[in-house]
């Protein structure tokens, strides 16, 4: 009776022990849960991070912070699990800041374009992710702007268009590591845009100008260069994953439709249906395997938006995913 009454009286007393102990435990997790690190390191007063990227291998996050809030942008890494801030884009000038970056696809090195106070090119640089003394890509030129720089999938070179005044535009590639630059195209009052192939040893430019048609243009990384289209009304172009077409939309006054070509040239295929007067296509993406594009067009009905396939090389006619 004396035990029975007593293990009845200590009861209540040990389950308040136990909830209280898995309070504190929960605590203590929920407490571990929401401590962050700041991977910024210290930023003053009006100081603050303007963009940030993580390399693809995930271990470095690499921003861009104006520290002291006196309008010097600059390039910062720290690893993404926390560690000490490093400075990246050392020896800049006084009137410089960074203006943008790129990390490369093995995240080995980073690349970032710098201006002046007065827009004017700084100059392009890469650095590697463990420091060092940047390499000048290209050098610091008044009156020049830099822009669409790119890194080729290889992680081996560095692609942009430079503008000069009044109205020039060239397309340069320049090794990663630094050495000499070369030009791809040099045009004047044109818009260059731009993809590499999936391989790395090609480029595909599209060539807008207002006193001509539109051109399709390959090259080989040397500058040597084919012209695969010359139309009007070419509004965009996709490259296949395997590199050998070149998928593109013609807009005419009366219709939109969807092109291919082979990177080697040749004579470019509809792949869409016939289409009447007042139709489009809106939208198309490639698959992975580069052997169909799937499109959305309102081939049948106006207005009617339908997904259809078809053969990248044109050689079979489309068929409709789904039906009307």
């Amino acid at each position: 009776m004396f035990t029975k009454n007593c293990v009845y009286k200590a009861s209540p007393f040990k389950a308040l022990l136990i909830a209280l102990l898995l309070t504190l435990i929960c605590a203590g997790v929920a407490h571990a849960v929401h401590v962050n690190n700041k991977l910024s390191g210290n930023i003053t007063g009006d100081g603050k991070v303007i963009d940030y990227k993580i390399s693809p291998d995930g271990r470095q996050t690499v921003f861009l912070a104006d520290v002291m809030g006196d309008g010097k942008q600059m390039l910062y890494i720290v690893r993404t699990l926390g560690g000490e801030v490093m400075l990246l884009s050392t020896d800049l000038p006084e009137d410089c800041r960074v203006e943008h970056f790129l990390i490369t696809p093995d995240s080995s090195s980073v690349v970032y374009r710098t201006v002046t106070n007065a827009a004017d090119s700084c100059g392009l640089y890469s650095v590697s992710v463990k420091g060092g003394t940047p390499i000048v890509l290209d050098p610091r030129t008044s009156g020049v702007e830099l822009e669409d720089i790119r890194i080729t999938d290889d992680s081996a070179n560095v692609l942009y268009v430079q503008n000069r005044l009044p109205s020039s535009s060239t397309l340069y590639l320049v090794p990663i590591r630094g050495g000499p630059r070369q030009m791809i195209i040099d045009e004047s009052d044109v818009i260059l845009n731009y993809k590499t192939t999936p391989d790395s040893q090609s480029v595909i430019i599209y060539r807008f100008s207002t006193t001509g048609p539109i051109r399709l243009i390959h090259s080989d990384l040397a500058g040597n260069k084919s012209l695969l289209v010359e139309r009007e009304g070419i509004t965009d172009f996709a490259i296949t994953p395997d590199g050998d077409y070149v998928i593109f939309r013609i807009e005419t006054v009366s219709k939109t439709e969807l092109f291919s070509i082979s990177t080697n040239g040749g004579t470019h295929t509809r792949l869409n249906g016939t289409m009447p007067d007042g139709r489009r296509v809106y939208s198309y993406q490639v698959t992975p395997d580069s052997a169909y594009v799937v499109y959305k067009a309102d081939e049948t009905v106006q207005s009617m938006q339908l997904i259809y396939r078809a053969p990248v090389n044109g050689s079979t006619d489309r068929i409709p995913l789904i039906t009307d």
